[in-house]
């Protein structure tokens, strides 16, 4: 095409795809939404940023039934006075995304299921993180913020759905600093934003749910508060990993390396190195918050140096403005602080923990056999699923410059895709181990037994007894091969993982809070000035309370199959599902198919091996096609076309070509895989 005297190649309204590139910076997904949304709705009278900014608070019903949707919080500053800061307050906010009719079906469906009482309350979860938007290798980085989310523990094994996790508050830790009380004393007024006058949800709140022709009474109270080591021992104002307690969740276990066990007479104070949570007291909320109270009396009397004594041994700092000191915090929760205190299980094996460590030590114990360097060269052969390939999360490079003494460094979705197949590696070489290293061999595979169940855990009803008794194999394990060093906290509260299953019923997976920062960075990092007014939060805040409104618009659980880029069948392929299914010369049918889809929350795709189940029998099958059928008023059916494959032995198979039309839901699981000769081994 020749250009025009402008220099213009492109002309016309396409010109707009280039326009839109030469000017601001917006993705290419971006464009295409806002092109879309053109079409659908016309062309805005007026284009500005103030008519921007003005549309978008009214789209927000800042005014409800339950009082204004953003809200400030009073904080004493350090410098003096009060400091107030902003927030979106829970109820008004559900007023606001209830308005969204796909949203207010789920929520009234779940709460005619799971009705809540006065006697029954449902349970609030609350989640917080230390987020970094910016440049995080800037010495000074003003965006960094600490993120509060909530949701219920209602939604059960939905909570895996971002969208179904509330902003509340997101503030720069450089305020946080300046604030009496810091992380402890926000906190607590944010957890108290649900239960002010008049609408305390404890006492119930009536919820109007426009959208699917109902009202429901609303009973809640905090029931779990699950988030890493170092945001609870922010929360808790307790000493963590670094005190001689190093276990919120627990009354003895002392640091191992303090030796305060081997110098207790009565036998009750246990190391942390124990590898049986039976030997573990479990403690309790009323002899945490004597000790606060013990800390409150004491700090007049004792000198310095007493005091801080004093501090280290209750495992506590003390912190009047914290929400330990707080009595009327106390009431929010049920039972109590201990209770309703979980370790984020991600952080707890996969950011520099249990798997990072165990996988340093086995590589270091085994390097006479195999080195990093040949376990780079096994990831390289591996062909990784959809799914997988398709995030770039499969960590293949992870092990390229690994050195001895070093833990596995990679992101946590990476060491998911990874921990199977390191195992399978080490089965390569079973034969060549000597004892030694087959005890480090035995507790990385002992690990891996806790890792399949955890994952397990988040779709799929679990037995926390089989947990425990996987927990306290692998630490028995470790505690063989690599001796007490090996026992960092983080190992410690893996075993408390069947216990808070037990307890809160499910394992809230924090992948999902991982995904949702990536809203908040989104706006943060793209917020021009990050000045030192609070003004910023507040902008923040909006942005984010209209970003939930409008994915709830179109909320979808995905609980069904949804095909990816579906296309009309060729007419050779619906000649053969016609025939296949002997449909009637005068059925009116509809084929659509697609090489990739969503199932149970999952991606698979052409070319993927995958985990077939019809409730009786289970297979193994290679994935060619997917396709949804309508015939007359009937379906749509869901179906797939795969070949399965032929058992040679355990996880290795033989290629097949014969092809078998199955239910779409019968697939559950992809898997990695490598060939061995002629045939493929599976990665389970």
């Amino acid at each position: 095409m020749a250009a025009s005297s402008t220099g213009k190649k492109i002309q016309g309204a396409n010109r707009v795809y280039i326009e839109a590139h030469g000017r601001s910076y917006v993705s290419q997904k971006g464009v295409i939404a806002v092109l879309k949304s053109i079409r659908e709705h016309g062309m805005p009278k007026h284009v500005s940023r103030s008519t921007l900014k003005r549309t978008r608070e009214r789209e927000l019903d800042s005014d409800t039934a339950y009082g204004p949707l953003f809200a400030t919080i009073e904080v004493e500053a350090k410098q003096g006075g009060k400091k107030k800061i902003p927030v979106v307050a829970p109820l008004p906010l559900l007023a606001n995304l209830v308005q969204a009719a796909p949203f207010a079906l789920f929520l009234d469906n779940l709460m005619s299921e799971k009705v809540p009482t006065v006697s029954k309350k449902w349970k609030i979860c609350l989640y917080c993180d230390e987020v970094l938007p910016g440049n995080a290798l800037k010495p000074t980085n003003d965006r960094k913020l600490v993120a509060f989310y909530w949701s219920f523990m209602e939604y059960g094994k939905f909570l895996y759905n971002e969208q179904l996790w509330m902003h509340i508050c997101s503030l720069r830790t450089c305020h946080i600093k300046n604030i009496e009380g810091g992380y402890s004393a926000v906190f607590k007024h944010v957890a108290g934003l649900f239960f002010g006058a008049p609408y305390d949800l404890r006492h119930g709140v009536q919820l109007h749910l426009p959208a699917a022709g109902t009202s429901r009474f609303l009973f809640a109270e905090i029931g779990g508060i699950v988030s890493d080591e170092a945001a609870l021992k922010q929360l808790w104002s307790n000493k963590g990993s670094s005190g001689s307690l190093p276990c919120f969740l627990c009354q003895n276990v002392v640091a191992h390396s303090s030796g305060l066990d081997l110098h207790d007479s009565t036998g009750t104070l246990v190391p942390s190195c124990t590898t049986k949570y039976g030997q573990c007291i479990p403690n309790r909320s009323q002899a945490v918050l004597e000790k606060a109270r013990m800390l409150s009396t004491q700090h007049p009397v004792l000198g310095v140096g007493e005091f801080k004594t004093l501090e280290q041994s209750v495992g506590l700092t003390f912190n009047p403005q914290g929400a330990l000191w707080d009595a009327n915090f106390q009431t929010y929760l049920n039972p109590g602080c201990v209770e309703v205190t979980g370790f984020d299980f991600m952080h707890v094996f996969f950011v520099g923990g249990c798997w990072n460590t165990e996988v340093g030590y086995l590589l270091d114990g085994i390097t006479r056999v195999v080195k990093p360097s040949d376990l780079h060269s096994f990831l390289q052969t591996i062909k990784w699923p959809a799914r997988v390939s398709s995030r770039a999360t499969s960590g293949k490079k992870a092990f390229q410059k690994h050195t001895s003494g070093d833990a596995a460094k990679c992101s946590a979705s990476e060491g998911i895709s990874l921990y199977p197949c390191l195992r399978s590696f080490l089965t390569l070489h079973m034969a060549q181990f000597d004892a030694s290293e087959m005890r480090a061999v035995n507790s990385y595979l002992a690990l891996c037994k806790v890792l399949d169940i955890l994952l397990e855990a988040r779709f799929k009803t679990v037995d926390p007894a089989q947990l425990l008794a996987a927990s306290e194999a692998f630490l028995a394990h470790r505690l063989v091969s690599h001796g007490v060093k090996a026992f960092q906290p983080k190992v410690h509260y893996s075993l408390h993982m069947s216990e808070q299953l037990r307890r809160m019923g499910l394992l809230i997976s924090c992948w999902t809070h991982e995904r949702k920062h990536r809203e908040l960075k989104k706006f943060a990092n793209n917020m021009m000035s990050a000045q030192v007014s609070l003004a910023w939060e507040r902008s923040l805040l909006e942005e984010l309370v209209l970003m939930a409104k409008c994915q709830l618009m179109e909320f979808d659980l995905k609980t069904g199959v949804e095909l990816i880029n579906a296309q009309p069948a060729d007419r050779q392929l619906t000649q053969h599902v016609w025939s296949h299914f002997g449909l009637p010369l005068d059925a009116n049918t509809e084929l659509t198919v697609s090489e990739g889809a969503l199932i149970h929350h999952q991606l698979f795709c052409k070319k993927d091996v995958v985990l077939c189940d019809d409730g009786t029998n289970r297979f193994v099958a290679e994935l060619w096609l997917h396709m949804q059928l309508k015939v007359n008023n009937d379906g749509p059916f869901d179906m797939s076309v795969v070949s399965a494959l032929e058992s040679v032995s355990s996880n290795v198979y033989r290629m097949c070509t014969d092809l078998s039309i199955i239910p779409s839901s019968w697939i559950h699981k992809s898997f990695p895989t490598f060939m061995t000769g002629t045939n493929v081994q599976v990665i389970p």
